[in-house]
């Protein structure tokens, strides 16, 4: 496998606001108002017009697939939630030519009940696409009556008229999102267990047919499920933007309107970590920033600034809350714990790097512990999420926004299990361990110093009280 490297309470938050100017157009006839703001900040799948930055290595992977002719299978794109899958497909239409077209089936939102739906689902899918491309399709045959002819009518009679009418030099690419349901729908007995060998038959018969599929990270130990179709050596694991594809994303769409200065952008990054949802947010309220305060008859570049940028933190923030939960509730118990070391510490020094043996020390101060062998392990879970990466010899929190949400919310509630589901150790540890040892101390002492003086000698001439014994032997 490869890598490639104050809120709104009510209605919807990136509506426009009413108090917002409304500038009259100007003699060209631009304002702010007729310019709609091009960032994408919500999670509804639709990502086609969005400001777009990096993946040029995913893309050029594609691409070699695509015009090579030696090897058959599948391209897989695989991430966690909002790293940017979807978009990456959508965004097929712009970065390949006309004699690639692309075919998009958002799986997520099909659903597959048997196989003669799934596979008349692919051939509607394509109908519709040449349709919109403006090919004459009088010559596609009808799907068959009987379900067990699907495969067949699909395989012998549908693909090779779509062949003939986009001619041998265009080529079809099935872009299957979310990939990871047909694995579903084949486990639950829908769709056939041999459907991803079909799959791979399919594009091994028409070489003019590709496929392109998106996967889940949470799905990468099921890969082997959809072989032949998919192999590891066309696995690409797609990452969080790089600084530099971050400011791309927020300063170019801005060309010519306004501009975004480098430590704004920086500002960004580190609050954002570059995912691409969290720059999204970004980008829109920087938008929204200059749709508000426009002048349009002023000559002077307005320039958005790192105290642009803070004040747009507690918004984003809000907007943001429920995927930093659901990243927390993703995570065993030892991930968990490794985070809340490294939050907390970072928050007494946030400039320096979190190292394995500041993780052991904070450990210890509380009812948990850890060895350096699980420290290791639920960093090295971390950092394939990209919750952290590394910093000199320790490592930091990838984006700053998290961290304000690990010190809110950040709580071991309930039964922590670790990675292996299990539940974790509790030892009587730490400052609170100890102050319940030392009173658990004082009051065996204080027994032993009454039991003491029930054998202190009475005076002289005195008589000593008779000791109460206990027979234990039965009556």
């Amino acid at each position: 496998m490869y890598d490639e490297r104050g809120a709104h309470s009510d209605g919807d938050p990136y509506e426009p606001d009413d108090f917002a100017p409304n500038p009259e157009e100007d003699s060209d006839g631009d304002s702010a108002e007729a310019s709609p703001n091009p960032y994408h900040p919500r999670v509804d799948g639709d990502y086609s017009d969005a400001p777009f930055a990096g993946r040029t290595v995913a893309f050029a992977r594609l691409h070699q697939q695509l015009v090579d002719n030696t090897t058959v299978g599948a391209t897989v794109f695989m991430g966690r939630r909002h790293v940017g899958k979807t978009a990456l497909l959508q965004r097929f239409g712009k970065v390949f030519d006309e004699n690639f077209i692309g075919v998009i089936i958002p799986l997520e939102f099909t659903l597959l009940k048997s196989e003669s739906d799934w596979l008349l689902t692919l051939a509607d899918a394509m109908t519709l696409v040449l349709a919109r491309r403006g090919f004459m399709l009088t010559r596609l045959p009808q799907p068959p009556e009987e379900d067990d002819q699907i495969r067949h009518w699909l395989t012998d009679r549908f693909l090779p008229e779509v062949f003939t009418t986009i001619r041998p030099h265009r080529r079809l690419v099935l872009l299957l999102d979310d990939a990871d349901e047909i694995a579903d729908s084949v486990a639950h007995g829908k769709l056939p267990e041999d459907t991803f060998t079909y799959l791979y038959g399919l594009i091994n018969k028409h070489r003019q047919l590709s496929m392109a599929l998106t996967v889940g990270a949470d799905h990468e130990t099921r890969l082997h499920v959809m072989n032949p179709l998919v192999t590891p050596a066309r696995v690409l694991r797609l990452a969080n933007l790089t600084a530099d594809e971050s400011r791309q994303l927020l300063q170019e769409p801005a060309h010519g309107l306004y501009a975004v200065g480098d430590d704004a952008t920086e500002l960004v990054y580190r609050a954002s970590g570059g995912e691409p949802l969290l720059l999204q947010r970004f980008g829109f309220h920087l938008y929204r920033r200059w749709q508000s305060i426009s002048d349009l008859n002023s000559d002077t570049l307005n320039i958005a600034t790192t105290d642009d940028v803070k004040t747009m933190l507690s918004v984003i923030y809000v907007e943001s809350e429920e995927e930093f939960k659901t990243t927390w509730e993703q995570l065993n118990g030892n991930e968990r714990l490794v985070m809340m070391a490294i939050s907390n510490l970072l928050y007494n020094d946030p400039l320096r790097p979190i190292t394995n043996a500041d993780i052991s020390a904070w450990l210890v101060e509380t009812d948990y512990l850890m060895d350096m062998t699980a420290i290791n392990s639920a960093r090295r879970g971390l950092e394939y999420r990209e919750i952290i990466h590394h910093v000199g010899d320790g490592v930091q929190l990838s984006a700053g926004l998290m961290q304000t949400w690990l010190l809110e919310n950040g709580r071991l509630d309930g039964k922590i299990t670790n990675a292996d589901g299990m539940p974790a150790p509790s030892f009587l540890r730490g400052r609170v361990s100890w102050l319940v040892a030392l009173v658990v101390l004082l009051v065996f002492v204080s027994i032993i110093l009454v039991l003491s003086l029930n054998n202190v000698r009475t005076p002289a001439g005195g008589a000593s009280n008779p000791v109460a014994t206990v027979t234990l032997a039965g009556q």
